[in-house]
């Protein structure tokens, strides 16, 4: 019997990295220590700056579904680190959150970057979903209009926690991970290390190291 596969979740389409507002919503977490007190002041202060609640609402649940996923280690480095160290945070919040995106990284965009070839093609991405549709029913049931959605917010996302230059390019750029970060995410899963495009020899040496 072929094992079930978990379905994507698209719905990251509603939404993009977010790294201001998450570092925002991150930090007000990290002093509260409850949700509810914290989406109260989303709403209230405006800090995703939507003229609606709803889609307050809707993006604020993705930013804490994100967030919640993190270590109270990279929690820690969200908030209180770097810009950039908070960067990396979010784009491992992200990868774990969406197999889809982690997905494309690690078997496509990765393998890139170990043959020296920068440049992500529209071919790229039409070989990756093409495959994927075999297993995933429902990306042969979602409309064109979706499957552009899920394309153009994939990039931008790509782009925002700069793991591209652009979303036109579509030139990788390999994230530099300080020492701390390789520890912290060692310390998670190892695995992950994957999605910041280190390769396996790199990875081992982190385990070795840790």
């Amino acid at each position: 019997m072929r094992q079930k596969i978990k379905k994507y979740g698209f719905s990251f389409t509603a939404a993009s990295a977010f790294v201001n507002e998450t570092m925002q919503v991150a930090t007000l977490y990290y002093q509260e220590k409850n949700w509810e007190i914290v989406l109260n002041r989303v709403v209230e202060e405006n800090i995703l700056h939507k003229t609606k609640v709803a889609t307050i609402k809707r993006e604020f649940i993705e930013i804490k579904k994100r967030i919640e996923l993190l270590s109270p280690a990279a929690l820690e480095l969200l908030v209180n680190g770097s810009r950039e160290d908070a960067t990396r945070m979010i784009w491992l919040a992200i990868t774990k959150a969406y197999t889809f995106i982690s997905e494309f990284v690690i078997e496509i965009i990765r393998p890139k970057v170990l043959m020296f070839d920068f440049e992500i093609t529209n071919r790229d991405y039409q070989v990756f979903l093409e495959h994927k549709s075999i297993e995933h029913d429902e990306l042969n049931e979602i409309s064109e209009l979706t499957q552009y959605k899920i394309k153009q917010v994939l990039f931008k996302m790509l782009e925002q926690v700069g793991i591209i230059n652009n979303s036109k390019d579509k030139i990788i750029n390999r994230p530099f991970l300080t020492k701390q970060i390789i520890e912290l995410i060692v310390e998670d899963n190892h695995i992950l290390l994957k999605n910041f495009l280190l390769s396996d020899m790199e990875i081992n040496e982190a385990i070795a190291q840790h």
